[in-house]
């Protein structure tokens, strides 16, 4: 195992080296020794740190998890990374990449289990190509939501990149390469990006669809091109880093229209859901614009608990962004979700947004990020929120399920049931949406706060996350996502997919060195 820094370590990132292992074996010091001093030698010695402030920056989280990091490396370009992998495959050094580390409440910048080398990819923040006329951007890992809204607003663009609720400064490829979703049309993000540029730790360069082939005037066009497409096997995977991909981006809609509604209980919620399906399956409302809070995850919008909370209100909260080319056909839309929820859903209003004028609510519709919803993740926590949140540095209590539905009424009436009895069962109270990602499913985000500076609260919350999680996946209902603290939860699976994959990993990173414990069923104790 890797050992941690030594206490000598200075401020300025000097560091002694340290005897640690990578497999369970002792590792010999000389290794140790080269593989510091040549990481140092491909970033330079300020990019390299064992400084104990450092690490212990890294290493925070919202949540409990085994996962250690001992160095930090930060390259500056592909090259540099492929040189930084090299060595560690070299010397059986286990790394772990992350985009920006913003994964609050699924691990943050935290391995799976183990110690490791964390190897952080902001300084690759380029963006490499933008076309106006067919939408469509070319970015690298480090580049986040906030860059790319302003990037477009700069150039007075007409297009938008739907974001996400969590932090602005989060990376692009960190979400798609996690499958995560945005705010609007082509909010299902996997099914929006193309052309992949991936690092092997074997050093190969791969390249998906037709952007592996030189010239070609559709490389960042079509997700799949021409062959096998090799695009899903570097999402939620642990076979290579992605350094480059292409986003397809929206156009901005002539008229933005905003849907809300109450459900008084689960069960007209219920009704809600069944009545929207067939609008969505018609493509009469658009997916990834519809969204449903319960009455916690709104207080935990607005507020911070409170004893005085009287959490009795059982409502869940629908809205829904109407993306319209005209008045008419804003009409259209307006006049269908009224027609679907009439008698289902109280005090239901649509209202025209006001393009030059919109809140800051309303802007994230059309691609603008704000962090209003970072408050949330300090529900729990006994301080007030601070004008620059970050959950992992203040210690805020913060553990997601992600788990997926179908799109019916029954099932989520269902599953919230579950949920609601598991939270009163560990005395948390149930922050509960979720979106529909697809005319044909439903994203659930379950989040579990509470203040990890509270004694036993970490293992209250992880005791409440796997026995929800158990209920979930026993009923059928399977995460889309997974935390460093769920890699585990998955059941067998009924076919050889594990043995397949487990194969490619071999194949791609032989000496077992890249995200280990990551979306993967090659054990992860060792290297090798």
């Amino acid at each position: 195992m890797l050992a941690m820094p030594s206490p000598k370590c200075s401020p300025a990132g000097k560091h002694m080296l340290h005897h640690f292992s990578c497999s369970g074996a002792p590792a010999r010091r000389d290794d140790l020794d080269a593989a510091l001093a040549a990481w140092e030698a491909v970033v330079g010695p300020l990019r390299v740190s064992v400084a104990l402030d450092v690490i212990a920056a890294a290493g925070m989280a919202t949540l409990h998890a085994p996962g250690r990091i001992d160095v930090t490396i930060a390259p500056g370009s592909v090259d540099e990374l492929r040189a930084c992998l090299a060595i560690a495959t070299r010397y059986v050094v286990p790394v772990y990449p992350v985009s920006g580390g913003k994964n609050w409440g699924l691990g943050s910048k935290l391995p799976p289990r183990g110690r490791c080398v964390l190897v952080e990819l902001w300084r690759l923040n380029e963006i490499i190509d933008f076309d106006e006329e067919l939408a469509v951007i070319t970015i690298q890992p480090g580049v986040t939501f906030r860059q790319i809204s302003v990037f477009l607003a700069e150039r007075k663009s007409t297009l938008f990149l739907p974001v996400i609720g969590g932090s602005p400064d989060a990376s692009v490829i960190g979400n798609a390469v996690e499958r995560g979703s945005g705010i609007g049309p082509s909010g299902e993000r996997a099914n929006a990006i193309g052309g992949l540029e991936i690092l092997t730790p074997q050093g190969h360069i791969l390249r998906t669809g037709f952007s592996r082939f030189p010239h070609a005037r559709t490389a960042r066009l079509s997700q799949h091109g021409v062959g096998p497409s090799l695009d899903g096997l570097f999402l939620q995977s642990n076979l290579g880093v992605v350094t480059q991909l292409s986003v397809w981006l929206t156009p901005r809609p002539a008229i933005l229209s905003l849907y809300q509604g109450q459900a008084l209980d689960a069960h007209w919620l219920g009704m809600a859901v069944d009545a929207l399906r067939p609008l969505v399956l018609n493509d009469a409302l658009g997916p990834c614009a519809i969204t449903f809070w319960n009455t916690v995850k709104l207080l935990a919008r607005q507020s911070q608990y409170s004893p005085l909370h009287a959490i009795t209100d059982p409502s869940w909260f629908v809205s829904a962004a109407l993306y319209s080319s005209s008045m008419s056909a804003a009409a259209a839309a307006t006049s269908a979700i009224r027609t679907c929820l009439d008698g289902v859903l109280d005090g239901a209003a649509v209202r025209c947004v006001d393009p030059v004028a919109m809140t800051e609510h309303e802007a994230m519709f059309v691609g603008v990020p704000n962090s209003g919803n970072v408050g949330s993740t300090y529900w729990r926590k006994q301080m007030a929120v601070p004008p620059e949140p970050d959950p992992d540095r203040d210690r805020c209590g913060l553990i997601w399920l992600c788990p997926t539905l179908p799109f019916l009424g029954r099932d989520c009436v269902a599953a919230i049931g579950m949920i609601e009895s598991t939270f009163a069962k560990y005395r948390f109270e149930a922050n509960i949406g979720f979106n529909v990602f697809n005319a044909r499913t439903l994203d659930f985000f379950v989040v579990i706060a509470y203040d990890r500076d509270i004694a036993g609260d970490d293992e209250r919350a992880m005791a409440c996350h796997d026995e929800l999680m158990g209920k979930l996946i026993a009923r059928g209902y399977l995460p889309s996502r997974l935390g460093i603290h769920s890699m585990t939860s998955l059941p067998d699976t009924n076919d050889d997919s594990d043995a397949f994959i487990d194969a490619i990993k071999k194949i791609a990173d032989p000496a077992n060195i890249l995200s280990l414990g990551r979306y993967t069923t090659r054990d992860s104790s060792r290297p090798g």
